[in-house]
């Protein structure tokens, strides 16, 4: 499983902590690949370890990514990698020697879009727009200003050549609350990962090619003697698609979305006429992200979980003389959304599944397609290569991005059962390992190639128990019990992931995450994942730093599986000197109980250091699906009156 630890070899190798600042700007053809590439605008941050970036706050954003008048100007640089890379990529991600080593601290929105609502409203970086009230009339006003993400319409030389982000694309997004105004700032570049590049297999059929053309890459549209076929029944009551090799299931309601829905079919189509225009005939030519969301809302609301990095807010007054705030947020993900129940239940198969029927009929010789070459999971000797293409005879190393959150439940699908089917006797060629190079460009079967790496973001339902308890920390931030709740991740490499949108810790062990070794069965785990457990998912604790009557308390929830019958939740209160030093002693003691007897352990553990541990069992309202906001509130007023008195 991925540890985070995979290098990004087209990345800076200088020691420094470098954030990616953007993403777009594609182009055919790279290096000496037969590979579609982007280009990665990189910001050196003013840091020397990840270890700093753990005590950042999002309110120190602004400073980071603006520009004050008469200020220095921040040390930028630029890499291209191929598309297929794309699921690894997030604005705000940063990066130390070619390895990510932690991201800014984001804040989680949750927008709704309504019936009828779509993301046409559309501007270019370095478009000029109508200014708020009150705007001085001899500065231009854009979405994006350089005080308020500096770089981006700036020509820079670099290895590059010139770069320019002028003409890269914006969704917006509005919100009012009270007196102020929320914009929220979407890259289509962002969209276009989160709906057209999820996985390197999807994401390659995009590069420069039109959709009705590329489709096959990734959907089988033959006629399979198993009786299955890609296609629309019963008067739309059922999509069937039939996925090539290489795409997971998880993404075949897009997909089906993409082929069959003639709102979303027109969205895939109008990437590529949308990149002619960019090209205006010169094939070689650079185009710029322009994807819309393919989902639509016509029943009822459509929720989007955004990742937002904030940007600077400006007052100004209305047309009434009153003072406002405009409020600026760069959407640098969209991590999940509700699935639109119009849309019908998916069948779906994988073409040479190797599934077998009811009516299985064996034939002495070998089977007539290639099987599935083994595929391994990335580790820490894991390079992505962006200068060759891939391989079409290697297997292929997974390389997990971030997650996506179905906010409602996952689409209805079912797996489709074939008619018939053959059992091959004869003997299947076997496939080399592959090599620790990898790339997720195009495939072939030339000699200049490396390994065949498949980026892929994760799909999951949100863990109920996070979703509730940031909602009480959201009640109380209201009635101002609490004047804080940020999430804190880990500084350790490979022991973050990302849960319900919210960076998270890992319960891994400290042997498999420095040696990158495969996890071991055991309650660390949430998700055993199959044979081998190649696809295992370890369990996660969401560490919520809260700051009540000026002081800091730590709130530990440990993720539960489905038959769990729960875990009380940990607050560490008095913590003093470098809190991520406690909260990973905590975490490693949390682990080696299971979970259980916490408070008198982690109590122990931590009685010379004048730490108060106090434990939370959670009380749900009468209904049984939320849990109980008083409770939480007069449990954290009594633990924290007790630290006030040591």
């Amino acid at each position: 499983m991925s540890n985070d630890q995979e290098s990004i070899e087209a990345f800076p190798n200088d020691g420094g902590c470098w954030v990616v600042k953007w993403i777009d700007e594609f182009r055919l053809a790279h290096a000496r690949t037969r590979s579609t590439s982007v280009v990665v605008m990189l910001q050196l941050l003013p840091y020397r370890s990840g270890a700093d970036l753990v005590k950042l706050k999002p309110t120190d954003c602004p400073g980071l990514l603006g520009k004050k008048s008469g200020g220095e100007w921040p040390k930028f640089a630029f890499a291209k990698v191929l598309i297929g890379s794309l699921p690894l990529l997030t604005i705000g991600a940063v990066f130390q020697n070619r390895v990510k080593v932690g991201e800014l601290p984001w804040l989680l929105r949750r927008l709704s879009f309504y019936p009828g609502e779509l993301d046409d409203e559309e501007v270019e970086v370095g478009q000029l727009v109508a200014p708020p009230p009150d705007w001085p009339k001899e500065y231009p006003y854009r979405t994006l200003n350089p005080s308020e993400y500096v770089g981006l319409i700036d020509h820079k030389k670099s290895e590059l050549g010139q770069v320019s982000f002028t003409k890269s694309r914006l969704a917006i997004k509005f919100r009012r609350s009270g007196r102020h105004k929320e914009i929220f700032i979407i890259p289509r570049t962002t969209v276009f990962k989160a709906f057209y590049a999820p996985h390197s297999e999807i994401a390659k059929v995009f590069a420069g090619a039109p959709w009705t053309t590329s489709l096959p890459g990734v959907i089988c549209l033959s006629d399979l003697e198993s009786g299955l076929r890609t296609e629309s029944i019963n008067e739309n009551r059922q999509w069937n698609i039939i996925l090539q090799t290489l795409v997971p299931h998880e993404f075949a309601h897009l997909l089906a979305v993409l082929m069959f829905d003639p709102y979303g079919r027109a969205s895939a189509e109008a990437i590529y006429t949308r990149s002619l225009q960019d090209r205006n005939g010169v094939a070689l030519a650079p185009w710029y992200a322009s994807a819309k969301i393919p989902y639509r809302a016509i029943k009822e609301p459509l929720p989007f979980s955004f990742k937002c990095l904030p940007l600077r807010h400006r007052f100004y007054k209305d047309e009434e003389g009153q003072s406002c705030e405009i409020r600026k947020f760069l959407v640098t993900e969209i991590s999940g959304s509700g699935w639109p129940t119009h849309y019908p239940l998916i069948g779906w198969e994988k073409a040479n599944s190797g599934e077998t029927s009811a009516n299985s009929e064996a034939v002495e010789q070998p089977r007539p397609y290639q099987a599935r070459p083994r595929s391994k999971d990335s580790n820490l000797d894991t390079k992505v290569d962006s200068e060759h293409d891939a391989h079409t005879a290697s297997s292929v190393t997974t390389i997990r991005g971030g997650e996506w959150n179905w906010l409602e439940g996952m689409p209805p699908k079912i797996k489709l059962v074939k008619e018939s089917s053959k059992r091959y006797q004869g003997k299947q060629v076997e496939v080399d390992e592959p090599s620790n190079v990898v790339s997720t460009g195009a495939q072939t079967s030339e000699n200049a190639t490396v390994s065949k790496g498949e980026a892929k973001t994760l799909t999951r339902v949100p863990n109920a128990r996070f979703e509730q308890i940031m909602h009480v920390f959201d009640m109380l931030l209201e009635d101002q019990t609490i004047t804080a709740a940020t999430p804190r991740g880990p500084r350790r490499r490979g022991q973050g992931t990302d849960r319900n949108g919210h960076p998270c810790w890992r319960f891994i062990d400290e042997e498999t995450r420095t040696r990158g070794l495969r996890p071991r069965a055991g309650w660390r785990l949430l998700e055993r994942g199959g044979a081998g457990l190649r696809e295992a998912i370890y369990r996660t604790a969401l560490v919520v730093e809260l700051e009540i009557n000026g002081a800091s308390h730590y709130w530990i929830e440990i993720e539960c599986r489905a038959r769990d019958t729960g875990y009380t939740s940990t607050l560490l209160s008095n913590v003093a000197g470098d809190n991520h030093d406690i909260l990973e002693v905590a975490i490693d003691i949390i682990a080696e109980q299971s979970g259980r007897n916490l408070k008198v352990v982690l109590g122990a553990a931590f009685i010379n250091d004048g730490i108060l541990v106090h434990t939370y069992r959670h009380h749900y309202t009468d209904d049984r699906k939320k849990v109980g906001v008083d409770t939480v509130r007069k449990f954290l007023l009594r633990a924290t009156s007790a630290g006030a008195q040591v």
